[in-house]
């Protein structure tokens, strides 16, 4: 099994709003084993998992890690890494791409959604402006790549463009993190359980677990 198999397995209980003790007899087990599995400390078999993924309708893919989609149409790590490993595979422009873009996007949705319920105007609008920046980096250096597009496009020259932006990404992060260690802006944020989080971000909790997961698998590298 795997780490993301108890994490899950939590979760959607989470999402239902319902005691370990009444899914464990759904699921045919003990209470005590039950919490054994969500906290990682024992691994179920083959016909626990199958169970479990029926009960929350979801496939066991989606149960065990392997894909984003909760259904049977999945797309699998198996393909991902297929398509970030595979030179000209139709994967990396087409699963890879819809993915990556699901995932960024859903993430940005759900901190959005948190700034709304629990912070001021100015912090929204310096992490906005942070997104902003890092979605102008990214396209201006595309746009630059091909010497034929045209010159003059962008007002800030070629020879400052990049020192101007990473500088203004650091300001606009500095704002907002002083804005919102400040007492009357930390209270703000909630606690940020997986109660919490899968009670009023579900459709968007896994895409941000599987970006964190990622990011924090590029730093171990």
């Amino acid at each position: 099994m795997n780490d993301n198999f108890p994490r899950l397995l939590s979760l959607l209980r989470s999402e239902r709003g319902i005691s370990q003790k009444e899914v464990s007899g759904k699921l045919g087990v003990s209470q005590a084993v039950l919490s054994h599995y969500e906290n990682g400390a024992r691994e179920p078999g083959l016909d626990f998992v199958v169970k479990a993924a029926d009960y929350y309708s979801v496939s066991a893919d989606f149960l065990l890690g392997r894909t984003m989609s909760r259904d049977d149409h999945a797309i699998s790590l198996g393909d991902l890494e297929k398509a970030s490993e595979t030179e000209d595979n139709v994967l990396k422009g087409s699963v890879l791409l819809t993915l990556n873009k699901r995932l960024i996007m859903a993430s940005i949705s759900l901190i959005f959604d948190i700034l709304s319920k629990s912070a001021g105007s100015e912090v929204i609008s310096n992490i906005s402006d942070y997104f902003k920046i890092t979605i102008y980096k990214v396209f201006r250096f595309l746009y630059g790549v091909n010497t034929k597009n045209m010159e003059g496009f962008f007002k800030t020259p070629d020879y400052s463009w990049e020192n101007i932006s990473d500088a203004q990404l650091k300001v606009c992060e500095a704002k907002y993190k002083d804005l919102m260690v400040r007492p009357e802006e930390r209270e703000k944020i909630p606690e940020m359980t997986n109660e919490y989080l899968s009670k009023n971000h579900s459709t968007m909790l896994s895409a941000l677990l599987n970006v964190l997961h990622s990011v924090s698998k590029m730093f171990e590298k």
